[in-house]
């Protein structure tokens, strides 16, 4: 975009800007009781001004311009030009092998397109709720129906939606979208919160200052959003490959012009010699194969109730070794029951009744809360001058009366060393069970001193275990990933969980309260659970185990897994889970079962895996045609009577049967090994040692036509059938390097190889028995089958072909593990 065409579009932004806070400017406003909300009527009238929160959608690229994109990338425009280029010159039978650009395209076109379509459902999918007070009745609505004026509720948790006024609770947020600082800030009656702020905890009563697009959010993005295509490992390995084969092909292209030209071949030989030459440099095929193994992964996983929120998500997912899980609602189901309680002290209230006052006013609604209503009653409230919701920072929410303040956590956050409560705390960890302990302090709770309270009451609280987790967590132990549990709980109760749950080396627990991040970085390897971590721990761990070159998955579903969720290789959380967790996660788990979870790691160590193997043989012919380019154009200085063998209609035999369509239905096989090491390096250690067996399988054959003499009575036949010889000894070292690649080979892909080979040679046969006599010099293949001896010859290039491939892949394999 030029300089002059951004000035344009930033300056109509801005004029919509004014607009738009002219619109917002002129609004009668509304004063809506905490009672009623808005009316039916004033709602519609704000309907009518425009002055709702829906958004458009952040829509990517118009489907023009994917179209376009798709069509004119530098692979797509030289092998289009070329086929016109031939068809323009009569020789439209040797642009047949590149008509498969043209599915290539029409494939890519539809998987961005899907992309695009995905990207919008799933703003509406995963749209988010809030309650919203209208005519005196709170509703569940969507975030999107909001209107200037509204009364709604935030809770910890959620998205601030809209720009807003606390009109009634308290709250805290994490602003860090905004300032960049994740300090939690205090929210109170009369403060100002920011669409897009995180709710960290407490629940509170807003009124809608701003909506959609006049936020503050979205004026500071609106002109630079963009929706960009996701990461792909793979598709930016492919795009490395290109831009060394564009380094490589335009010289190779024009020397290879050059020496035709000398040579004196015509016009129309020389084109189609170096388009020839060009198109088999360009490695097609492994675009299209990559687009359709990943839409058809796409397709199996929505049928497995997983939404992939970018469609290349499996990639790394593919490659993860190490699996981070928080415990409560993931490998426990989250419903807490209250077994045991004792009470230390006297206290001026009831004890229920300050237990149920702090959850009441602090607005929590989690499993704890829930265990807790079901033995007290939650509505005799003690009058109150100051609230703490919780944060899992703290670990601990509380109150302040007229009579000090009562506070209610976890105890080694609330309590100094106290032996009573220690031994009541490492009974129930033994059983699994986590604690929670009721203080006095005798202040305001602002002041709270952990070492300067009256305990008055602990109480213990026990969790239960998915019903398919401990068959989960056996498949990945089974399948070379290393599972981590990582919690706020007790370290100890936690570790007993896991056990119970089956993790491996589960006794091996460290309590991360006051670890320095030395010690957590030192201990990450060795430790299997990780107790009292607080969400910057968690994601500090995520670093610390990918320095150790360690891929990491993310498993989480609250706001307290969001920050390690964002920074994991691959973050996966559940529809039932915490509305932030879900929407930063690149994969959601719609029917929120875990048991899902392993058909997924399987689904994308298929589709990437085999995408790597075969790959290489796509590689293995671009570097086959790269060097015979540079031997032509050279001999054809020194030569005057030297034709290029390898044109299109010659090179079809292997691009179809032995690169086509093997690579295409082993590319969707079932493959449980888990992807190692880079794509990249993995790709150059098995496609070089192929591309030598096909160069020393095809030199026997070019060694024994300079030996030999073959007797033909027509020159240009003689040299087709010398052709023909040449592309059938390729195929063959084709065939054997496929085998290799294919190792360690399964009833499956032998019967690929030997089915592909058997119809190599029905093709060859119908091409020149059938086809010849009807289409003369227009056939597909242009192959004269051998004769004789020749047989001998081209079994003889195979066996060489497969020693050279199988020594230099050894070779290129002890320098690896050397370096």
């Amino acid at each position: 975009m030029t300089e002059k065409r951004i000035l344009k579009r930033l300056a109509k932004a801005r004029e919509h800007i004014k607009d738009d806070s002219h619109r917002m400017q002129n609004a009668t406003r509304f004063e809506a009781s905490l009672d009623v909300g808005l009316t039916a009527k004033q709602v519609s009238l704000r309907e009518e001004e425009h002055l709702t929160n829906a958004k458009p959608i952040n829509r990517s690229k118009s489907i023009p311009r994917i179209v376009f994109d798709n069509f004119f990338n530098f692979c797509n425009t030289i092998t289009i030009s070329l086929v016109v280029l031939l068809i323009a010159v009569g020789a439209a039978s040797y642009a047949v092998s590149s008509s498969i650009i043209f599915i290539s395209i029409g494939i890519g076109i539809a998987q961005e397109i899907r992309a695009k379509r995905t990207v919008e459902k799933l703003s509406m999918v995963v749209d988010s709720v809030c309650e919203i007070l209208r005519d005196g009745k709170w509703q569940q609505q969507s975030t999107r129906v909001l209107v200037l004026d509204d009364i709604y509720k935030v809770a910890a948790g959620t998205q601030v939606p809209v720009d807003s006024t606390i009109k009634d609770g308290i709250i805290e947020v994490d602003e860090s979208i905004i300032t960049g600082e994740s300090i939690p800030v205090k929210k109170t009656i009369g403060d100002s919160v920011l669409a897009g702020t995180q709710v960290v905890s407490g629940q509170a009563i807003g009124r809608v200052e701003k909506v959609g697009k006049d936020c503050y959010i979205e004026n500071i993005a609106r002109v630079a959003r963009r929706v960009s295509k996701p990461y792909s490992n793979i598709f930016s390995n492919l795009n490395r490959i290109i831009l060394v084969i564009t380094i490589i092909l335009v010289p190779l292209s024009i020397l290879l012009l050059i020496s035709n030209i000398l040579d004196k071949n015509d016009a129309i030989q020389t084109i189609i010699n170096v388009s020839s030459a060009a198109i088999g440099m360009i490695p097609v095929g492994m675009f299209l194969l990559t687009s359709t193994a990943l839409a058809v992964s796409v397709i199996k996983l929505s049928k497995k109730n997983c939404l992939a929120q970018d469609l290349y998500s499996i990639e790394m997912l593919a490659m993860v070794d190490t699996l981070l899980l928080d415990k409560t609602g993931t490998i426990t189901d989250g419903n807490l029951e209250v077994i045991d309680s004792v009470e230390f002290a006297k206290t001026y209230y009831n004890v229920n009744d300050i237990v149920g006052t702090i959850l009441e006013k602090t607005n929590d609604k989690n499993a704890t809360a829930v265990a807790f209503s079901k033995i007290i009653n939650m509505e005799n409230h003690i009058k109150t001058s100051k609230i703490m919701p919780f944060s899992s920072k703290r670990k601990y929410s509380g109150i302040t009366t007229e009579h000090g303040s009562y506070i209610l956590g976890a105890p080694d956050f609330i309590c100094g060393d106290n032996k009573e409560i220690n031994d009541y705390v490492n009974v129930n960890s033994e059983m699994g069970r986590r604690t929670l302990l009721l203080v006095y302090f005798d202040g305001d709770i602002d002041d709270f001193d952990k070492n300067n309270v009256t305990p008055i009451a602990i109480y213990a609280l026990e969790d239960s275990l998915r019903c398919d987790v401990q068959e989960t967590l056996a498949w990945f132990a089974q399948n070379d990933v290393d599972v981590k549990i990582v919690s706020g709980d007790n370290p100890l109760t936690v570790s007993k969980i896991a056990e119970k749950a089956g993790v491996d080396k589960a006794d091996k627990y460290l309590n991360c309260n006051g670890v320095t991040d030395e010690e957590l970085q030192q201990h990450c390897l060795d430790t299997t659970v990780f107790g009292r971590v607080n969400p910057e721990q968690k994601q500090a761990l995520v670093h610390y185990l990918q320095e150790k070159d360690r891929i990491v998955g993310m498993i989480g579903d609250g706001v307290n897994d969001v920050q390690a969720l964002k920074d994991a290789d691959c973050s996966i959380s559940f529809a039932c889970a915490n509305e932030a967790a879900r929407n930063i996660s690149r994969i959601v788990l719609m029917d929120s079962n875990f048991k899902t979870l392993p058909k997924i790691v399987e689904e994308g160590r298929s589709v990437i895996g085999n995408v790597e193997k075969v790959s290489s043989l796509y590689i293995m012919k671009n570097l086959f045609i790269m060097f015979f380019t540079l031997v032509f154009a050279i001999i054809g200085f020194i030569s005057k009577d030297t034709t290029y063998p390898f044109d299109t209609k010659k090179m079809l035999l292997i691009e179809l049967f032995v690169i086509g369509i093997p690579t295409f239905i082993i590319a969707v096989q079932p493959n449980k090994r888990r992807v190692e090491g880079a794509f990249m390096k993995n790709i150059i250690t098995s496609s070089i040692p192929a591309a030598l067996s096909l160069i020393a399988g095809v030199a026997v054959i070019f060694i024994m036509l300079e030996l030999r003499q073959i007797d033909y009575v027509d020159a240009s036949l003689l040299q087709n059938y010398k052709n023909s010889l040449i592309s059938i000894a390729l195929t063959v070292a084709g065939f054997s390097a496929l085998f290799i690649i294919c190792l360690p080979l399964d009833k499956f892909r032998l019967l690929i190889i030997a089915g592909v080979f058997i119809l190599a040679i029905a093709g060859i046969c119908l091409d020149y028995y059938v086809l010849t006599p009807i289409m003369g010099d227009n056939n597909f293949l242009n192959i004269i089958p051998p004769k004789g001896i020749d047989f001998l010859y081209l079994a003889l290039s195979g066996v060489i072909a497969t020693a050279v491939n199988i020594a230099f892949r050894k070779l290129i394999c002890c320098i690896f593990r050397k370096k």
